[in-house]
């Protein structure tokens, strides 16, 4: 997404990386952030990678102010806003879920290409998701994440397919339902394995985690 440096984006560090090796990038990030709001949603992304909840939201609050006005409807502004529905989930805000909801709408039935098919996002029904999931708007949520699934493993974009299976399930498992956590932990196995097979450690890392968590 960061082209413009040369720098590769967060999410590609992240996906093929380890939590150790995502340590050093807020580092890189700092002095740029401090020109304007193009890079703090990315900076964002990896504190909230990272756990560090202080300084995300730090970042988030400054880009938060008059409904996201600050970020620049340009080129990366649908990249903008899918580093930032991560954050937002990361930080459990409803208030800002619901502005970051209505600013995606959209692009519900399309996939988030950044620039000149700069970088894909893949589906953005899967940032729709959690979103809605963060307001607990279970069915809405549910819906999108279908959507996701479907776009996603159309486009054999397997890394963002693996993303959606994993939030997916994550909803399920938070809503509680009888009945639906066979389907969320066959789901957590389905993209385990992939995140595996691709080398999304990162991703790997908090999948694993999170079965821990829950079991």
């Amino acid at each position: 997404m960061w082209k413009r440096t040369g720098w590769p984006s967060p999410s590609a560090r992240i996906c093929t990386g380890s939590r150790a090796a995502t340590r050093s990038l807020p580092r890189k990030w700092c002095a740029p952030c401090k020109t304007g709001a193009i890079w703090r949603p990315g900076l964002a992304l990896i504190y909230c990678d990272l756990g560090w909840e202080q300084e995300a939201r730090a970042q988030f609050e400054a880009l938060a102010a008059n409904d996201f006005a600050a970020i620049p409807r340009d080129a990366l502004w649908v990249g903008s806003l899918a580093y930032l529905a991560e954050v937002c989930a990361f930080l459990n805000d409803r208030t800002r879920a619901a502005t970051l909801y209505s600013l995606l709408l959209p692009y519900a039935e399309h996939a988030l290409v950044v620039g000149f098919a700069v970088v894909c996002y893949g589906a953005a029904a899967r940032f729709l998701g959690l979103l809605a999931a963060t307001m607990a708007r279970w069915a809405e949520a549910e819906e999108h994440y279908k959507v996701a699934l479907r776009m996603n493993a159309r486009m054999e974009a397997l890394p963002w397919l693996a993303h959606t299976q994993a939030q997916y399930a994550a909803m399920l498992l938070d809503r509680g339902r009888s009945g639906e956590r066979g389907q969320a932990c066959a789901m957590l196995a389905q993209a385990l394995a992939t995140a595996t097979a691709l080398g999304m450690n990162f991703l790997a890392e908090k999948i694993a985690a999170y079965k821990r968590s829950s079991d």
